[in-house]
């Protein structure tokens, strides 16, 4: 089994032997080299980077304060159930007519 892939290896890489190297059009480097010194970078403008980072801080503050006032324990604004068992279905007669 080894030589069977020992020798398609050795046929495969024989078949190349003749090939001849492909050889680059004259000034394709340098014309690459242009298009990377030439291509535009475009940038998120200073005032949006701004907003972004606003809106950002505004919804960690608001996430900070929520927490803060959720685990002081101070509930008259947080919505809560006040009997645990109304949230869940007793039964699962849904269309009980």
């Amino acid at each position: 089994m080894e030589d069977e892939r020992e020798k398609w290896i050795s046929e495969t890489i024989d078949t190349t032997r003749d090939m001849s190297r492909a050889v680059a059009p004259i000034g394709l480097f340098d014309k690459i080299m242009v298009d990377i010194a030439g291509s535009r970078v475009m940038t998120i403008p200073k005032w949006q980077r701004n907003l972004g980072a606003a809106a950002a801080i505004l919804l960690l503050v608001l996430n900070v304060g929520i927490g803060m006032k959720y685990a002081s324990g101070d509930s008259k604004d947080v919505a809560q159930v006040e009997n645990e068992g109304d949230a869940f279905l007793s039964d699962y007669e849904l269309y009980d007519l």
